[in-house]
């Protein structure tokens, strides 16, 4: 009995309730005669709320001899297991709330002697129970179950409102991919059509063209020069929009391949220019041309010519007769910049964030009829973005557009550092 209560039920409720659990419940060992006697708690030093007002309690324990419980007042013992035994509740004498009332059974004739000392000895374990019991008393941490249960409800109620916050957001991710994709296949529609109307123009032209020299409708020699020059203009107007769209759809399927070396870009830069003569003149353009020496970078020819030409058409294409073109070329720091500038309609602000998308074209271009396709600049950014480098644009409507272009600078060394090399 006292290694019973002084030592093992002592060293469980330490070993079990000392420390904390992961139910949402506190625990505690008193003594259910003093309650203030207090074995061991999950509620740190100040049980006393567990105590006060438990949710749940329960006996530790309950003696249990061949078929017979000793039991709590009012609690009815089970028959022995022959049968032969009666009910018969009895109770402690003297009162004064000690042990609970024990129900010890009315045995007949046919019971020895010997079993009921059996429950004389029971009767008297109960008393020592009832005198030095221990108990388990359980609190949900909360406070009380309702706490619970209201926590409970407002952490529900947490969890669907971020999932009806996380469908809404969905639907408005759905909505703007639809959109996107809406307005994407608005703009290939608008490229089928411009890249036929650019397609159809130049032959219309050169064919017709054709067909007067062909029917001598056009014999003298100014008026066949003159001829022959519509039909070389409006053939590499064809050639540069077949070879755009080509390098376009390259880029795009990844198809496409780079040829990296050393490349001058101040001979890029010429090049176009003098490709744009006929042009230039037409417009009764003025361009002004600022090129440092030696402003080399690591890329493609081909590729960077493409995208320089663009550059430099767009800004003929757009400018009004009689207008400037400024073109500045510039090393700075480790980078290589180029400018183009124009003075010609400009470019609405709320536009220029789409102007690098594939098939864009700015409504002020569409109001003016200036033809084009619309992936020239798309094509631009591409080829600069997989050589390392950035683009950038500032427009205002009617005082004309600048574009930035900047590239990894590459030092290549000068003729005189090749020979002293050597």
């Amino acid at each position: 009995r006292d290694y019973l209560f002084e030592q093992r039920i002592p060293e469980l409720a330490r070993q079990y309730l000392s420390r904390d659990t992961d139910s949402g419940y506190h625990y505690a060992v008193t003594s259910r005669q003093n309650p203030g006697l207090v074995l061991a708690s999950t509620a740190g030093r100040d049980p006393s709320g567990i105590i006060a007002s438990p949710d749940a309690r329960v006996n530790l324990i309950r003696l249990v001899e061949e078929g017979f419980e000793i039991r709590q007042r009012g609690q009815a013992l089970p028959e022995a297991e022959d049968g032969h035994v009666r009910r018969r509740s009895l109770s402690r004498q003297g009162g004064g709330g000690g042990a609970p009332a024990i129900e010890a059974p009315d045995l007949d004739r046919a019971v020895h002697e010997s079993s009921l000392e059996r429950y004389r000895n029971l009767q008297a374990a109960a008393e020592i129970l009832g005198s030095r019991g221990w108990e388990l008393l359980a609190k949900h941490r909360s406070g009380s179950l309702n706490a619970a249960v209201a926590s409970t409800r407002l952490r529900n109620l947490g969890v669907s409102l971020g999932i009806l916050l996380l469908l809404a957001v969905s639907l408005v991710v759905l909505a703007v991919s639809v959109r996107r994709a809406q307005r994407l296949g608005r703009q290939q529609m608008e490229f089928v059509a411009g890249v036929s109307h650019e397609l159809r123009t130049p032959i219309a032209v050169i064919c017709s063209t054709a067909e007067n020299l062909a029917d001598g409708v056009i014999t003298a020699n100014e008026q066949v020069r003159r001829y022959g020059q519509y039909i070389l203009r409006e053939g590499w107007r064809l050639d540069t929009l077949v070879e755009q769209t080509l390098e376009f759809a390259g880029i795009g399927s990844g198809i496409r391949r780079f040829h990296m070396e050393p490349v001058d870009l101040g001979d890029l830069i010429s090049d176009a220019v003098d490709a744009l003569r006929t042009q230039i003149a037409e417009k009764q353009l003025k361009v002004d041309v600022s090129t440092e020496p030696r402003a080399c970078v690591n890329g493609d020819g081909a590729a960077l010519s493409c995208a320089i030409g663009n550059l430099l058409n767009n800004a003929v294409k757009y400018s009004r007769p009689g207008g400037q073109i400024r073109v500045a070329l510039e090393p700075r720091a480790e980078t290589v910049v180029l400018e183009v500038a124009d003075e010609g309609i400009g470019i609405e602000a709320k536009e220029t964030r789409h102007l690098f998308e594939p098939f864009f074209r700015g409504s002020n271009a569409l109001r003016a009829q200036i033809r084009g396709a619309g992936i020239g600049l798309s094509l631009v950014k591409s080829i600069v973005e997989a050589h390392s480098g950035t683009i950038s644009v500032k427009s205002k409507i009617q005082e004309g557009s600048v574009f930035t272009l900047g590239l990894p600078a590459v030092r290549v060394p000068s003729v005189q550092e090749k020979h002293e090399v050597t």
